[in-house]
């Protein structure tokens, strides 16, 4: 059970991607937009946040952080259950499947938000109050995946090393 095969290989790439994807399609869901006003400046119609709303840009930031993170705590458990004695493999998939999430999500986001300012309206006019174009704002959120994959490669690491190491006996305590 602990062999690599050429379908882990491909499979777990695959599933990290979809799992990533589906993640990516729930934040755009999910993620709340900020509400702009458009105001008057010397240099023409400019648009601010409405009433300084960052709880938008939080909840954005925090909504992708708890799917990526839940994402990549669930697929690192599994791949540390399906190589138990074996973490160095188990580090390799996890780290790798969580830089392939993170790399996937990263891509929806930011498509997402380059669509949305394409439709951002170009003529602004005083006094309206559009939405701005979602995005993750703290990029170390794009990290959780593959640093939960290490986390818990650590963890496995640590139970195995406690399971394995030697114990005494009352003989060889006694001398």
């Amino acid at each position: 059970m602990s062999y690599v095969t050429r379908r882990d290989l491909l499979g777990w790439p695959a599933l990290a991607g979809g799992l990533a994807a589906l993640a990516g399609l729930v934040w755009a869901y999910a993620a709340p937009s900020d509400l702009l006003k458009v105001i008057m400046t010397a240099d023409g119609p400019v648009a601010v946040p409405d009433a300084m709303q960052t709880e938008a840009y939080i909840a954005a930031d925090g909504i992708a952080a708890l799917l990526l993170g839940g994402v990549g705590l669930v697929l690192s458990i599994v791949i540390v259950l399906r190589w138990r004695t074996r973490p160095l493999v188990a580090l390799v998939f996890g780290v790798g499947c969580g830089i392939v999430g993170a790399l996937i999500f990263w891509w929806i986001v930011s498509a997402i938000h380059s669509t949305e300012v394409a439709a951002f309206p170009t003529v602004l006019v005083e006094g309206s109050y559009p939405y701005a174009p979602r995005t993750v704002r703290i990029p170390a959120i794009y990290v959780l995946w593959p640093m939960l994959a290490a986390l818990m490669v650590t963890v496995q690491a640590v139970i195995l090393w406690v399971i394995d190491r030697p114990k005494t006996t009352a003989d060889e305590a006694a001398d």
